[in-house]
């Protein structure tokens, strides 16, 4: 479905490079239908955003006050258009672009937008993304939409995290992978390029193959790029390793913050009153790096960003809490980062957290003493 070089490239865009998020942009680049994605962090707005950046992409919202102008010049000049922000509903102007009930007019196509007709031009394209993080949609726009749901995991966090880490302490680290990863995609997409043309050239040649001299030609110089690109690829390979290498030594820090972050969210489940932004937290983030305490030995760097952070985090949720939440933050908090270090194990901790309610009392082994009471004794079977 996609290529390495493409892959390359979207990880460069912004796209996170864990494997749920390719899948993401997979769908997002050869759906028939245009995507709506769910991003509450707006990670996916803004690599669409530099993904189509060179194709002059519109932005624009349902409630601005140039809406249908936006929309009908998008699709008259073959532009891309990106709807932010919406919520359950959609305008029902949207309704024959989402179908594309196109209407064949001469050599061009034309869509009804209200009660105007609008010519479509190769190159016009739609997304749609919301903030909402667990949107109810109706039928008919799930139908008309690929839904995809562009919520930041654990795993693309983490990376993201590390770039930050590694930027602040290492900038000319993260310069050098980011150079390396553009150099790559780029000797990659050329070899691709050849195959495709040294393809091309097999296949559309007439008579005998060895007489044809443009093909001897683009045969020689295929060979020649790809022994060249194919030994760049090679010491590119080794530089990453080492660069990876440099990179992981602050892992522990971007781990810290990916389960930080994630407690915070799920403390909305406690109550819808706490809503912290990714946005909110990466601010949190970037001054726990720069004021947490410096030392040139990285093991005891790394010790002061993480206590720092932890504290930071803590101090900043807590301010948000109601006095009878706070409690249940601090146990939490404690209890994921001993998970995370394996100090306890998850059978420990589900014992903890829901003891022997999850048990029905017939089908453990029989109360030795009527006197035990019925949940002490689910408890101690547990």
């Amino acid at each position: 479905l996609v290529d390495q070089p493409t892959v390359g490239e979207w990880n460069l865009q912004g796209l996170p490079n864990d494997d749920l998020s390719v899948q993401n942009g997979i769908i997002v680049t050869k759906a028939t239908r245009y995507p709506l994605l769910i991003d509450p962090q707006g990670q996916g707005k803004i690599w669409i955003k530099n993904k189509e950046k060179d194709h002059e992409l519109q932005v624009t919202s349902l409630n601005h006050k140039y809406f249908r102008t936006h929309l009908e010049d998008s699709l008259s000049l073959g532009r891309p258009l990106l709807i932010e922000d919406i919520n359950e509903e959609l305008d029902p102007a949207l309704d024959n672009v989402l179908e594309k009930n196109f209407i064949k007019s001469g050599s061009t196509f034309k869509v009804k937008v209200g009660d105007k007709e609008v010519d479509v031009m190769s190159g016009f394209t739609l997304y749609i993304t919301t903030k909402l993080p667990n949107p109810a949609y109706t039928p008919e726009i799930s139908a008309r939409t690929s839904i995809i749901d562009f919520t930041v995991t654990m795993k693309g966090l983490e990376d993201q995290l590390l770039g930050r880490v590694i930027l602040a302490e290492k900038a000319e680290l993260e310069s050098e992978r980011t150079k390396l990863m553009e150099d790559v995609t780029a000797n990659k997409r050329k070899m691709q390029e050849l195959e495709d043309n040294l393809l091309y050239k097999l296949t559309s040649t007439q008579g005998s193959l060895v007489e044809d001299e443009s093909l001897i030609t683009v045969l020689a110089i295929t060979k020649e790029t790809a022994a060249e690109v194919s030994e760049k690829l090679i010491v590119a390979a080794d530089t990453e390793i080492k660069i990876n290498e440099a990179r992981e030594e602050y892992r522990p820090v971007a781990t810290q913050g990916s389960i930080l972050y994630f407690l915070i969210t799920e403390m909305s489940m406690v109550n819808c009153m706490y809503q912290t932004s990714l946005r909110q937290f990466l601010g949190i983030f970037d001054i726990s790096l720069d004021r947490s305490e410096k030392s040139p030995i990285p093991a005891k760097r790394i010790h002061n960003v993480i206590e720092y952070l932890t504290f930071a985090v803590f101090r900043y949720s807590c301010r948000g809490l109601y006095e009878t939440h706070k409690f249940l933050f601090t146990l939490l908090l404690a209890l994921k980062i001993d998970l995370q270090r394996a100090s306890i194990s998850h059978d420990e901790f589900q014992v903890l957290i829901k003891g022997g309610a999850a048990l029905d009392l017939n089908a453990v082994q029989p109360k030795p003493c009527k006197w035990i009471l019925d949940m002490t004794w689910l408890n101690l079977v547990e």
